[in-house]
This record gives C-alpha cells, structure tokens and sequence, in this order.
C-alpha cells in the first residue's frame, strides 16, 4: 500500500521533469507563433537563438539556464521563453511600412502556450492585410508648413512614430532656422508633432540649438 502510494505522488513528478532538445522547444514555439500571426506574418519572424527556461531542481530550488542546442532541458520544467525578432516590410501603406518589433513567446512543461504573446506593435491594418489612412511623409511636411512651421535653407527631418498603447502615429518634423536676433545663440530648433490618422498638430515648439559641448 506505501509503495503505492509513494508511485502515485511520484508519477506527476516524472511527466513535469520531462526533457527537451531545442528542436523539440523550437517546433513547437514555431508552431504556435504561426497560428497566432497566420503564415504571412510568421514568415516575418526569425528566431534569435535566445531561448531561457526555468526549472527546480532536485531540491526544489529555481534555476535559470538557456536552451541550449546540444543539451536538454534540466530538472521540472516551470516555463520557457522563446524570442523573435519580427521585421516587415509592409507594401499596402506608404506611411509606414517597415513594422519592426520582438516577440516574447511564453510556454508551460509540455511546451503549451501559457498567454499569447503581446503583438501590439504591429498595427491592426497590417494584422487584417489592408491599406491604411495616415499622411505620408510628404504629406506630413506640407501640413507643417501649412501651421506655421518655417521653412529652412536645408529640408526638414521627418519621422513617423507608433504608440502601440493609444494606437496613434505621429509625424515628428524638425529643422533648425535662423534667428532674427543677433543676440546669443543664432540658430533655433523647431518641431512639429502631427497625427498623421487626423492631420491635426498636437504640438508645436522652438528651441534654442544646443551649445557644443566644450572639451
């Protein structure tokens, strides 16, 4: 009857200590990213060789160790995390088109997904393959121009920034021009903040260049 009992307790410790290769953790993180993103996004993603797993030892105590290609995983798996760089080169929207970002894949001691990993910073008209309604760059510079922002003799820097929380894009434009004044420094810089969905400026501001720094 102990011996039993001491085989029932120790079976589920043996199915949690099961051991992996990295193949084995590799196919089936591949396999769940694909069915999270669909085949055209999942071909974006490249696996960066930086995978790390949790475990207990034979006394209980937590280790961390990376997966590593030639050996198997140690000890009662607790999770594992599998990276992926995503990059994108995305045709159907001129404003931005290059969707960059890491995808940090969660799994469980039988290599199951335990959350879906965070995505956010793809945009959604990417995620449903469409077209999308933002200003483009040049666009971006007209509007400027057209509020008030001041043209100079060298063209301005123009980037286009996501906020993955709020969903926004902003077009962040910059140039330096020269003061009217001959008093301190010459040269100020201007910015304008644009939301490239609403074509509205969020902001609008001048700065003095900053002082090369003296060695």
């Amino acid at each position: 009857m102990k011996r039993l009992l001491f085989l029932l307790v120790l079976i589920p410790s043996l199915v949690h200590a099961q051991h992996y290769t990295r193949r084995e953790i590799r196919e089936s993180a591949d396999t769940i990213l694909q069915n999270v993103l669909g085949n055209r996004l999942f071909e974006a993603c490249t696996y960066t060789h930086k995978g790390y797993y949790n475990y207990l030892d034979s006394t209980g105590k937590s280790h961390y160790a990376m997966v590593d290609k030639h050996k198997k995983t140690k000890g009662t798996i607790q999770s594992i995390i599998m990276t992926y760089n995503f990059n994108y080169n995305y045709s159907k929207c001129a404003a931005y088109n290059n969707i960059t970002g890491v995808i940090h894949l969660q799994m469980n001691n039988e290599l199951g997904m335990v959350l879906s990993p965070d995505i956010s910073f793809i945009p959604s008209f990417v995620i449903d393959n469409t077209g999308c309604r933002l200003a483009t760059k040049e666009e971006g510079i007209e509007l400027a121009y057209k509020n008030g922002f001041k043209a100079s003799k060298k063209g301005p820097v123009a980037m286009i920034d996501y906020d993955k929380t709020t969903k926004q894009f902003t077009w962040n434009i910059a140039n330096r021009i020269q003061k009217d004044s001959t008093l301190q420094k010459k040269y100020i810089v201007q910015t304008i903040r644009i939301n490239a969905g609403t074509q509205k400026v969020v902001s609008y501001t001048k700065a003095p260049k900053a002082a090369k720094p003296q060695y």
